[in-house]
C-alpha cells in the first residue's frame, strides 16, 4: 500500500551526538563531506508528557548499501539509521554521484512518497530529511521516493520473543485487556483487545523508568481487535519486568508488566 504525504509534520529534532560519540557507537559516513558525527531523532507533535529514549542506541549504516537508486547523476543516500526495531529513526541526505557533492535539501516544496503506512514522523534538519518510521508488520523492502528520488529500505529482521499476558486493565470507567507483549532488544509491543474507548486510550500509557522516573509515550497503532502500543528503549528488552502508567491527568494506575 502506498500513501502520499505532502504535508511536512511539526515535530522536534533531538541531537545526540555528544551521547553517541562519548559511547563510541559507530556511525559510517562519507569522511570527505562530513567532518562530524551528528545523528537526530524525530519525536511525536505535541508529546509533552515523555519522549523516546534513545540513549546510546546502536546506529547502523552499510555503506555498500546506503545509496539509493541514482537518477540523472542524483541519489538518496541513507546516513544513519538508529535501531529501535520497529522503530527506525533514518537521516538521508541528496548527493550528487558525478562529483560527490551534497546537495542540501532546502524550502518546503518537496513531496515524499513511501510504502509504508506508519510513518510517524519527517521533517528537515541541516539539509538532510530526518523520519521516524514504525516497521512492524511492514513488507520490506519499504520505498522511500523523495522528489523523485527512491531509496529501497530493508532494516535487518528480529524475531522478538512473545510472551502471553492477559492482564485486564482499567482507569476511570475505562476498561481493556493487554493480550501478549513482544520483546525486541531495544523495544516492547503490547497487543491490546477490547477497550470500550479507544480514544480514551489513544495516549493514555506511558512507560515509567523504574530507576529514573523519566517516562516513555508510547507510540499508538488502532487494530480491528483493539491497539498495538510501541515503547522504544535501550536494551529494553533485558528486563524483567516493565511499568506503565495508564490514565490521563491525576487519574491513573500502574500496571508492572513481566518480560520474562
Amino acid at each position: 500500500m502506498r500513501i502520499k504525504i505532502i504535508k511536512k509534520y511539526i515535530v522536534s529534532l533531538v541531537v545526540i551526538t555528544a551521547v553517541l560519540v562519548s559511547c563510541g557507537v559507530n556511525v559510517k559516513q562519507d569522511s570527505g563531506n562530513i567532518n562530524s558525527v551528528e545523528t537526530s531523532i524525530v519525536e511525536k507533535e505535541n508529546e509533552s508528557t515523555g519522549e523516546t529514549n534513545t540513549d546510546n542506541i546502536p546506529v547502523s549504516v552499510d555503506n555498500n548499501l546506503s545509496q539509493g537508486i541514482i537518477k540523472d547523476g542524483v541519489c538518496l543516500e541513507l546516513i544513519s539509521d538508529i535501531d529501535m526495531t520497529p522503530m527506525h529513526y533514518l537521516t538521508f541526505r541528496k548527493k550528487d554521484t558525478t562529483n560527490g557533492k551534497i546537495i542540501k535539501i532546502e524550502g518546503e516544496d518537496h513531496q515524499l512518497d513511501i510504502s509504508v503506512q506508519n510513518l510517524v514522523a519527517y521533517n528537515f534538519e541541516d539539509g538532510n530529511l530526518v523520519m521516524e518510521l514504525n516497521t512492524l508488520e511492514e513488507n520490506f523492502p519499504i520505498s522511500i521516493i523523495f522528489d523523485g528520488y527512491e531509496y529501497l529500505y530493508s532494516p535487518t529482521k528480529v524475531s522478538p520473543k512473545t510472551i502471553t499476558l492477559n492482564y485486564d486493565i482499567s482507569y476511570d470507567i475505562y476498561t481493556a485487556k493487554i493480550d501478549k507483549s513482544e520483546i525486541y532488544p531495544n523495544s516492547i509491543v503490547l497487543y491490546l483487545s477490547n477497550p470500550n474507548d479507544k480514544d480514551a486510550f489513544h495516549e493514555a500509557f506511558i512507560l515509567v523508568d523504574d530507576d529514573t522516573g523519566k517516562e516513555t509515550v508510547a507510540n499508538t497503532m488502532f487494530t480491528d481487535e483493539g491497539m498495538t502500543l510501541i515503547f522504544p528503549g535501550k536494551d529494553l528488552g533485558k528486563k524483567d519486568s516493565i511499568t506503565v502508567k495508564i490514565g490521563g491527568k491525576d487519574n491513573y494506575s500502574f500496571q508492572d508488566i513481566l518480560l520474562k
